[in-house]
């Protein structure tokens, strides 16, 4: 039943206009920032790495490491995602037709979890390979062997997916705690700048756990020490734990 409901999820995106036009989106600021040597976003981490970027001459994993520091934009981007997948279903009540006809509480929460890492793998590929292309396009050198590089594009892929989707699940949990798709994509668009800014102002360490875009562009661009890869992966893995249980038993006290 689990596998039904992705299956359908996904039918629903390819009959809705704001799915093509993310696609579209996110090839063209791929395409300009890569061709135009430009970054964008919120930079937690990456000033060393910009001011690397601005003095040398560009190549195609350069364009690759400015993807990186510019992912955090995908998030405002990718909000149309997320509220195609479960913010109108749970704004306008009608996942209690899904839970009552077919699927456990369980599942159904798996699933959509399932379903928006999926989409958010998909985009993110084809941002990177957007830029991977648009860098060779224009003549670049790879920046490192072949091998290497389709290496560290793999890696990009995944990391950054990874941890956008720990940001969605966040706010899966607050849809379904507030049924307010506003309040969920709020948090997701400003989880970013909210974690730098606390950070900045407290000086607590611990809130590098939480840091989800920056520890993506960390381990990204090499610049997390590896001592400290292991502990911040566990935090996340556990955090998506939590967010599937939290978001189970928080269901299971709605009303049907």
């Amino acid at each position: 039943m689990m596998i039904n409901q992705i299956r359908a999820d996904f039918y629903r995106q390819r009959h809705t206009w704001g799915c093509y036009l993310t696609v579209l989106l996110t090839i063209i600021f791929s395409a300009v920032i890569t061709a135009r040597e430009s970054v964008g976003g919120i930079m937690i981490n990456g000033t060393d790495l910009l001011q690397r970027l601005e003095s040398s001459r560009w190549t195609v994993l350069s364009g690759l490491q400015s993807a990186t520091l510019s992912s955090s934009v995908l998030l405002y981007g990718y909000l149309g995602i997320f509220v195609i997948v479960v913010g109108y279903e749970f704004s306008q009540s009608t996942y209690k037709n899904t839970l009552i006809s077919r699927i456990s509480r369980l599942q159904f929460i798996i699933a959509k979890f399932l379903t928006l890492f999926l989409d958010l793998l998909r985009l993110v590929l084809l941002y990177y390979l957007t830029a991977f292309l648009t860098g060779k396009i224009a003549g670049r050198a790879w920046g490192e062997s072949l091998p290497t590089l389709l290496g560290h594009l793999g890696m990009m892929i995944l990391t950054v997916a990874f941890f956008m989707n720990v940001i969605f699940g966040i706010g899966l949990l607050l849809l379904i705690l507030t049924h307010s798709t506003v309040i969920a994509a709020v948090v997701i668009a400003v989880w970013p700048l909210l974690i730098s800014l606390l950070g900045m102002a407290t000086k607590w360490s611990w809130l590098k756990y939480f840091d989800f875009m920056g520890t993506a562009q960390q381990i990204t661009t090499q610049t997390l020490v590896t001592i400290k890869f292991g502990p911040i992966i566990g935090t996340s893995v556990g955090l998506i734990i939590v967010i599937i249980v939290g978001s189970t038993i928080a269901i299971r006290h709605q009303e049907l």
